[in-house]
């Protein structure tokens, strides 16, 4: 029997095949401790998880699953969780048919929560079961050790309806986003960004109206972990109040654009005072139509005041009014002329 030998003749060296043993084994002691690693860290969520729902349940409150897996060998941790149900203590319930949230092992911080419709709310009192479908839902949640830090969520032809009666108060949408995180310039501060496209509320015919509101609310970032903070609404003494760096409704070629500062008083009257470009300000009531009831007489009054009292220009070169809507007293105003009359809030006082 020879000894296998290179090209020019000398015998291959016995220590190359101790590196490729020597190789195998760590690839497998690597492999077996990762393994054991993640099994480790899945029972330890996988407790976690129960711990949370038996503090739900001590609470008053009801955390639930028909099915629940945990997965995601080996690179990542996969939840998914079927009939997933919340009850709070006071008889309200949330339920959707499935919830799945996924975290790499390396980055636990960062979560993506999907979540499959249909859904089904209700509140305690009077009020209809409230039911939602939509073709997908996503959401990128981050934490730190504290709590909540950032939160992006995207939803796709929602349609949220009222099980007493489905076809009123409809509300159906192409698209909506909301984006909540503490301002980079001011970390206390939280900056919310909030957008929809093709929102329509129960009338077919309507084109449809898209949205965008982008905010900061003072003092408010601490309300990401759960805490409240002892400078919330500092900026607009104790006020609830969202500062809207810009607010803009379209419909078709016709627009509203705004800024301000909205503010919630103690009365729960909305007030502000807020510069309004009108683009095609003949078809105002259809760009706001949406986010009112039908029959409400809102949306025209608002178009006839901009048309009567609206200073005329342009925008773009396509005609223009600019006015001044204030919100006061309970009372929504163009200029000096009443133009409805608002609803608290909080209800009757």
């Amino acid at each position: 029997m020879t000894r296998e030998k290179t090209p020019a003749g000398t015998p291959l060296p016995k220590r190359r095949n101790r590196k490729y043993a020597y190789l195998a084994t760590a690839v497998a002691v690597v492999i077996g401790g990762w393994s054991a690693a993640w099994y480790t860290a899945r029972s330890y969520v996988d407790a976690e998880i129960n711990k949370a729902m038996e503090l739900a349940a001590q609470g008053g409150a009801e955390l639930a699953c028909f099915e629940r897996e945990l997965g995601g060998f080996p690179f990542r941790f996969e939840l998914r969780c079927k009939d997933f149900v919340l009850r709070d203590p006071f008889g309200g319930f949330f339920s959707v048919a499935t919830l799945r949230a996924v975290a790499l092992v390396y980055n636990p911080m960062h979560v993506i929560i999907e979540a499959d419709s249909p859904m089904a709310a209700f509140r305690s009192g009077d009020s209809p079961i409230q039911e939602a479908t939509w073709g997908s839902f996503r959401a990128s949640v981050r934490f730190t050790t504290q709590g909540l830090t950032k939160l992006d969520a995207v939803i796709e032809t929602p349609r949220f309806f009222s099980s007493d009666n489905p076809a009123q108060g409809e509300v159906t949408m192409a698209t909506a986003e909301l984006h909540l995180r503490p301002a980079p310039e001011q970390p206390t501060d939280l900056d919310v960004a909030l957008s929809f496209t093709g929102l329509k509320t129960g009338d077919p015919t309507h084109p449809g109206t898209d949205g965008l509101l982008v905010g900061t609310v003072s003092g408010a970032a601490p309300l990401l972990t759960g805490t409240i903070p002892l400078g919330l609404f500092a900026a607009t003494d104790g006020v609830p109040a969202i500062a809207l760096s810009q607010l803009r409704l379209a419909s078709g070629e016709a627009s509203l654009s705004t800024s301000g500062t909205l503010k919630l008083p103690s009365d729960g009257y909305l007030t502000g005072e807020f510069p309004l470009v009108a683009i095609q300000p003949e078809q105002s009531g259809q760009v706001i139509a949406p986010l009112f009831p039908p029959a409400t007489p809102f949306p025209e009054a608002l178009q006839g005041a901009l048309v009567s009292f609206g200073k005329k220009t342009e925008h773009d070169g396509k005609p223009a009014i600019d006015a001044t809507l204030t919100l006061s007293g309970g009372t929504a105003r163009i200029g000096m002329l009443p133009v409805a009359q608002m609803q608290s809030l909080y209800g009757d006082q």
